[in-house]
């Protein structure tokens, strides 16, 4: 799920699926290849150039065939199941019990926002259809994705749409300009629609928000801040508010004459000059051909999109390698479907991509100007400050881990402890070989970085042992299925396995299915880097306090605390201020100001009580300081620094009150006295916001005279 919108009267409520698919999937190679082969290469491979190995195939229902990108050739006969491709589903949200009253498909590959019009009674989705069904590189060489906006009349229950084009300026068979680039609309966010049916888009990678009018024509594009992501329209004073989550703002754009009046800082940003400064590379559509794509359009929020494609080309050259064991391969041009890698923990697992063709993650940077279409590469400063962006990436905790982060160990069925065992230990393959040789355990990815040659594991190329962090999302498809499956790529390079039980039961494999079972459920469980007690909370308050959930709760945080799996703060009100703890160890925490005690566990747990309620939270291990007491990292703690802080805003709002009233500058005496008045307020906010009213009425006194 990725918004939610409300009809006018509140009987629907409509949720986008991002990750939603667009009704294409993959035929395997050994089916292409027994049934005529791979059409013929467009452009024509170069000379000189061997033929390309044998590959799998991405097709696209037209909604009565499985097409390649010839458009006349079916593969209907081999392809058992059909895709859901659910885009938009309509709850019944004025009944009892909660239904669905209707599923709208087809709308788009990735879903954004969406926003209810109600004088028009229709739906507004924003979203970007990728075209992955087209193959090679120059064929895709800056517009693989469209942005759009969809307009869904919902019909009493029959949904029908039409996508508005949020470039409609692009030329697509041209090399792109900075003029053109200058008006495009990338990685639609938000939505708002005013009850003249104006829409506002954010274009989240080009730093803009487009204007549509009612009948989907882009007649505006307002210039924002870095990341435009959400919005809030004021009709009645002509307002609309952006959220820049890269700039960390807030643009004040006025509707009638579609410009920024001003860019307001959302308080302290505490994130580290790496993110700020190398993020643009990821998000940043300017760094394209037309100003619509980005590294982002394909790995969605630093991951994946949920698709494979065939990004080879028909021009290219050999790529030379060397595989496990030492000899030399060549690597061709033309290496068929692989499903979107994650960018999320990618360095330290050199060499990268599928068939380990990149060295480094400078290696990708061709793909600014091969794939995006960009006038350049990033230089090699630009490169460092996108290499150490992504470094800061990282997976979230597995889902499927218990939450001490122990394997789950059920009594009867697949079970992840046997699976462990069988990876670790048995031999699997010919030759002896077991799993953990390949997707080594102690790397903490399960890979090795060995390129294998293609005989030992059932290819017609070298690939690379993947990691495996992520395989727990690769659900969804089931290859040998009938019926609707919500995905149409599954496990393997290409994703044309339904998961990783099937890829087991090829030959090369020496398993039962109970201990293809017991694999599954191990790497279904294997572990991300990050423990799953990051991001678990509890908070307690009169109602929970004496509870034995949540005291195992709180136990089992600090349990995973002293384990180095996480950090622990706490959060609330303590003796009526609110106040931030991080836990030291030893049941004990710190508090955020300097000259007090340290806290006990049992001393924080019994000062509950109502509206002094605390809220327990596991964090990402060596942040805990930062998140639980010193916000800023100056050394200078929250409760002291908001001491000082009421000072130091005291002294510029006296201050201010004086120029402003006066027309001069501020009596010292009398700055002296309300500054010493508020500060003997300390932290206590009621008391500073009292004192602060008697200043303000002092000086209106003083104007009177």
């Amino acid at each position: 799920p990725r918004s939610l919108a409300r009809a006018a009267d509140g009987s629907q409520v409509f949720v986008s699926v991002f990750e939603s698919g667009n009704n294409t999937t993959v035929v395997p190679q050994t089916i292409v290849s027994a049934n005529g082969g791979l059409p013929a290469p467009s452009p024509a491979r170069a000379p000189g150039l061997p033929p390309n190995p044998p590959t799998g195939l991405i097709v696209k229902w037209s909604g009565t065939s499985w097409l390649d990108e010839r458009g006349n050739f079916s593969w209907n006969p081999f392809i058992s199941y059909s895709l859901a491709d659910v885009d938009v589903v309509a709850l019944q949200a004025n009944t009892p019990s909660v239904t669905t009253a209707q599923e709208i498909r087809h709308v788009g590959t990735l879903i954004g926002n969406a926003a209810y019009d109600a004088p028009r009674q229709r739906l507004l989705v924003s979203n970007i259809e990728s075209t992955n069904e087209i193959r090679f590189e120059p064929n895709l060489d800056g517009k693989f994705n469209r942005t759009r906006v969809a307009a869904v009349n919902l019909n009493g229950g029959s949904a029908t749409f039409t996508n508005w084009d949020a470039n409609p300026h692009i030329n697509y068979s041209g090399a792109g300009s900075d003029a053109e680039r200058a008006q495009s609309l990338a990685l639609p966010a938000d939505l708002q629609v005013a009850t003249d049916g104006t829409v506002y888009m954010a274009g989240n990678g080009s730093g803009r928000v487009g204007v549509f009018n009612a009948a989907g024509n882009v007649v505006a594009r307002i210039n924002v801040g870095g990341g435009p992501t959400g919005l809030a329209l004021d009709e009645p004073r002509q307002r609309l508010y952006v959220l820049n989550r890269f700039d960390e703002t807030l643009s004040v754009v006025n509707t009638a004459t579609r410009a920024e009046l001003r860019r307001v800082p959302l308080g302290f940003n505490p994130e580290p000059d790496t993110v700020r400064v190398g993020r643009r590379f990821l998000y940043d559509a300017n760094f394209s051909a037309h100003g619509d794509v980005s590294c982002a359009s394909c790995h969605s929020n630093g991951e994946v999109d949920g698709l494979s494609w065939d990004l080879g080309n028909p021009l290219g050259a050999l790529t030379p390698i060397t595989i496990v064991g030492g000899p030399q391969a060549n690597l061709h041009p033309m290496k068929g479907p692989m499903t979107t890698q994650s960018f999320r923990g990618i360095l330290g697992t050199e060499p990268f991509h599928w068939r380990g063709d990149k060295a480094t993650l400078s290696d990708f940077n061709p793909a600014f100007t091969d794939l995006q279409g960009s006038p350049r590469q990033l230089n090699t400063t630009e490169m460092t400050q996108f290499t150490e962006f992504v470094r800061t990436l990282t997976y979230a905790p597995n889902p499927y881990q218990n939450l001490d982060r122990t394997l789950p160990n059920p009594a009867t069925g697949p079970n992840a402890v046997r699976g462990r065992q069988i990876f670790t230990t048995q031999q699997v393959l010919a030759g002896g070989l077991r799993c953990n040789g390949c997707h080594a355990l102690n790397t903490g990815t399960g890979t090795n970085g060995d390129i294998h040659p293609p005989m030992v594991i059932a290819q017609t190329q070298p690939f690379k042992g993947p990691q495996l962090r992520g395989v727990y999302k690769k659900t969804g498809f089931v290859r040998t299925a009938t019926g609707e499956q919500i995905t149409g790529f599954g496990a393997t390079h290409d994703g044309s396995e339904g998961g990783v039980f099937e890829y087991l039961r090829r030959p090369i494999f020496n398993l039962t299915d109970d201990q293809r079972n017991d694999l599954v459920e191990f790497v279904k469980t294997f572990d991300t880097g990050l423990a799953p007690t990051v991001g678990l909370q509890v908070t307690v308050n009169t109602d929970n306090q004496g509870a034995q959930a949540t005291l195992d709760r709180v136990n089992l945080l600090v349990a995973q605390a002293n384990a180095n799996n996480c950090n622990l703060i706490v959060k609330g009100f303590y003796q009526n201020r609110p106040r931030g703890f991080v836990y030291i160890g030893s049941n004990n925490f710190r508090p955020d100001r300097a000259g007090e005690a340290n806290v006990g566990l049992t001393q924080l747990l019994a000062s509950v009580s109502a509206g002094q309620e605390l809220t327990f939270i596991g964090v990402p291990p060596g942040d805990g300081t930062r998140l639980g007491i010193d916000y800023d990292g100056n050394g200078t703690l929250n409760g002291d620094e908001a001491q000082t802080n009421a000072i130091d805003n005291t002294n510029f709002f006296v201050q201010q009150h004086y120029i402003d009233f006066l027309g001069r500058d501020p009596d010292q005496a009398g700055l002296d006295y309300w500054t010493g008045q508020i500060t003997a307020c300390g932290a206590d906010a009621a008391c500073i916001h009292r004192r602060r009213l008697d200043v303000s009425a002092a000086f209106f006194v003083e104007l009177e005279f």
